[in-house]
């Protein structure tokens, strides 16, 4: 006859894992969110940590330093009557690459874009207008001009 195998419950042994993702902009750190995250989950069976890899939010950039004036100036010269303000940039982006080189680091691009062209970022057919591409150079040589000053 023929070797049942046996087991009991007690025997079996099960490891669950999962990942979350936080995104976060001013104020949290990498170390705050983990240090939050341990204290609502408060169970001692669960391992909360760092992944290899965090990327931490980038430094909020003066709208008062030379840079940001430039962009400003240049924007008002080559497109009038458009409103500038600075604003948050909540998504990961180059700029954390250089926030090691510079003070204050900026996104911006001067593109007119329109409801059918957001479906197109980083996707299938990414494009703008030839008009746009034009006006893209005429602000980006005018902002090197006005640096020169």
């Amino acid at each position: 006859s023929r070797s049942q195998p046996s087991f009991s419950l007690a025997s079996i042994f099960c490891v669950t894992s999962a990942s979350v993702r936080f995104f976060t902009s001013i104020g949290p750190t990498s170390d705050s969110v983990i240090e939050a995250t341990r204290a609502k989950v408060a169970d001692a069976r669960i391992e909360v940590k760092k992944p290899d890899t965090v990327f931490e939010p980038s430094r909020i950039s003066s709208s008062q330093a030379r840079g940001y004036q430039l962009i400003e100036r240049t924007v008002r010269e080559v497109f009038p009557g458009t409103v500038v303000s600075p604003g948050l940039f909540t998504a990961r982006a180059d700029a954390g690459y250089f926030d090691a080189l510079a003070d204050n680091v900026y996104l911006f691009s001067p593109v007119r874009v329109g409801p059918a062209d957001t479906a197109r970022f980083h996707g299938i057919n990414e494009r703008i207008a030839v008009t746009n591409y034009i006006e893209m150079v005429r602000f980006f040589h005018q902002l090197i001009r006005n640096a020169a000053q």
